[in-house]
């Protein structure tokens, strides 16, 4: 990920992330991923410093029982719009 296009928004704009279909679930099982772990870096990050995440880890968090791979989708572009916005930031005086 360290040479992704940045995004401007943490969630695409105009994109439903609903249910997940035995198609879709599999297809994140075949690509092996943790996503529960995965979840719970950027949620980790969402509590501690980034509350501009809160609405998209609130709608990842909706699908945590059973994630599809438009979820994980939704995960990297997390990942590209905070690659765009490392500077920010919550800083406490």
């Amino acid at each position: 990920m360290n040479n992704c296009k940045s995004v401007n928004t943490p969630l695409v704009p105009n994109n439903h992330i609903g249910a997940t279909t035995e198609d879709e679930e599999k297809a994140l099982k075949s690509i092996k991923v943790n996503f529960r772990s995965a979840f719970g870096s950027i949620n980790n990050l969402n509590t501690a410093t980034r509350p501009d995440l809160s609405h998209a880890v609130s709608s990842l968090s909706q699908h945590l029982e059973r994630p599809g791979i438009h979820h994980w989708r939704a995960f990297l572009h997390i990942l590209k719009y905070l690659r765009g916005t490392q500077e920010m930031g919550l800083l406490y005086n």
